[in-house]
């Protein structure tokens, strides 16, 4: 199972240690600050103040209960095909001109 870490302050997702920062990450409500998800199935949420970075309270929930959760793994997917497509662009061979 996938594991997961979302940085709101970085607007940074992580899956399985490959991060992308400055996502857009315009889905996830303002008092969230952090999630960490271990075992692909359940996660801790982090409330509070982003601004002063302050926990208030954590939540633990399953990810298939939170609404938004999928603006999260959208954005870490596009990133990772965005990836994928420039890292086989730089890869392929060159066409030769024909005469």
């Amino acid at each position: 199972m996938a594991r997961w870490v979302v940085v709101m302050g970085d607007n940074a997702v992580g899956k399985d240690g490959v991060f992308y920062h400055d996502l857009d990450l315009s889905g996830v409500p303002d008092n969230v600050i952090a999630v960490q998800v271990y075992d692909g199935v359940n996660a801790e949420i982090e409330y509070g103040d982003r601004l002063r970075e302050q926990n208030h309270s954590n939540e633990e929930i399953a990810i298939s209960n939170i609404a938004w959760w999928s603006a999260v793994s959208s954005a870490w997917q596009a990133a990772e095909d965005q990836r994928i497509a420039a890292e086989a662009a730089a890869n392929a061979p060159e066409e030769e001109a024909t005469p």
